[in-house]
């Protein structure tokens, strides 16, 4: 099943406000709750990272600051799990010369503050310019060939790490899949 950015974050938002209303849920201390999502099969994900020579990076997000982060705290923490990866990260204008402008997009969200507890999500796509087998004319900009998410209520002064933590295991699990399809260039 195909889930959207939208639709996730709102399945995202569910599990977070479900777990909150659990009875001790503000006094529990650290409270995580995973919400995965996937857009296709797991070897048809692989299969839109092969040839793959690096990526671009675009990194978004709601609120940080609510968990102590900022947005650059969030890239630098993705920049260098891709490095530590060995996955190449493309300047602009070679994302722009690169067949299909993949880029991976990294998107975290802290959403209320509720009895010390903040829930956030985090979500990785790579984004890619796909072109359709039925009419070759038609191509489609920064279509989602892989992604994986995570969703997550946390005592607010562990938020940071968490986040951070969270992150780390989606940019994992892209780069796991990445050297999966790119076995000689890791």
């Amino acid at each position: 099943m195909t889930m959207t950015t939208k639709t996730w974050l709102a399945v995202s938002a569910i599990v977070a406000a479900s777990l909150w209303s659990i009875d001790g849920c503000g006094t529990a201390g650290n409270v995580r709750a995973i919400v995965k999502s996937e857009t296709t099969e797991p070897d048809d994900d692989e299969r839109s990272l092969a040839g793959l020579n690096g990526v671009g990076l675009v990194v978004e997000g709601g609120n940080p600051e609510q968990a102590g982060l900022s947005g650059a705290d969030i890239k630098a923490d993705a920049e260098s799990m891709l490095q530590l990866s060995g996955i190449r990260i493309l300047t602009k204008a070679e994302l722009l010369k690169t067949p299909g402008a993949p880029y991976l997009y990294v998107n975290v969200n802290v959403v209320g503050k509720r009895d010390g507890m903040l829930s956030y999500a985090v979500s990785v796509e790579l984004n890619q310019t796909v072109q359709l087998t039925r009419d070759q004319r038609i191509m489609i900009v920064g279509a989602t060939t892989w992604r994986d998410g995570a969703a997550g209520i946390s005592e607010a002064s562990k938020a940071s790490d968490n986040i951070l933590d969270e992150e780390g295991e989606e940019i994992g699990a892209f780069a796991e899949a990445y050297s999966a399809a790119n076995p000689k260039r890791k």
